[in-house]
């Protein structure tokens, strides 16, 4: 935990050198990280915060999944804080959400190759 996946600050390059160096240590299948944000102008609010259920929001964060997927070299696991399927002002049912983010990653991969 700790990517902010969600966020619209820059992913932490600390971060991801730390979660790389322990992945490259210890050889895990994936990684898994939540589909949430944590972090506003560089402070960490130490709490996974829910991101809107829209089809925008699903966008953000399939980029940012396929980002961290591609700087650290592997693929990953993503899942929903629990309180995300209650959030309100969603145009998008929870497992539409999570169905988009998984398009996108795919997607910019295949175009890549």
């Amino acid at each position: 935990m700790g990517l902010s996946l969600g966020s619209a600050d820059p992913l932490d390059d600390g971060h991801l050198a730390k979660l790389d160096a322990l992945a490259r240590r210890i050889e895990p299948a994936f990684i898994s990280e939540h589909l949430s944000w944590s972090r506003v102008d560089g402070r960490h609010a130490n709490e996974l915060l829910p991101m809107p259920l829209t089809a925008q929001a699903a966008a953000h964060l399939a980029a940012r999944v396929g980002e961290a997927q591609e700087r650290l070299g592997r693929r990953s696991w993503w899942r929903t804080c629990r309180h995300t399927s209650r959030s309100t002002g969603g145009e998008l049912a929870e497992w539409e959400f999570v169905a988009e983010v998984a398009k996108a990653p795919r997607a910019a991969r295949s175009s890549s190759t």
